[in-house]
């Protein structure tokens, strides 16, 4: 289970890493808990890496000083990305002064 800091959501992997679900409640009527799929906040920041806009800048370096998610995942699963070698090496060195920041 992962906690996102500063609320109650918790968050169950559920076989593929990129896909979490997130437990917003119990069902009014039976009491089941509700789960909405979304996507892995390490996969979230990596997408607007590559993006590259002002806004996802300033989200990255809240996302990552906020502790949602954390510098060594993000590098790893950079190596996956089927992203040009010059582009992996710019996202490479923004993580790499996000999290030095």
């Amino acid at each position: 289970m992962l906690s996102c800091p500063g609320s109650s959501i918790k968050a169950a992997f559920h076989g593929d890493r990129q896909i979490i679900h997130l437990q917003l409640g119990r069902r009014e009527f039976s009491g089941v808990p509700a789960y909405n799929p979304c996507l892995d906040p390490h996969d979230l920041v990596l997408s607007k890496y590559a993006a590259g806009r002002e806004k996802d800048k300033r989200f990255n370096r809240a996302a990552i000083r906020e502790g949602y998610v954390a510098g060594p995942v993000l590098l790893e699963r950079l190596n996956s990305m089927p992203l040009e070698p010059s582009l992996r090496e710019i996202i490479r060195d923004r993580i790499t002064h996000d999290l030095s920041s």
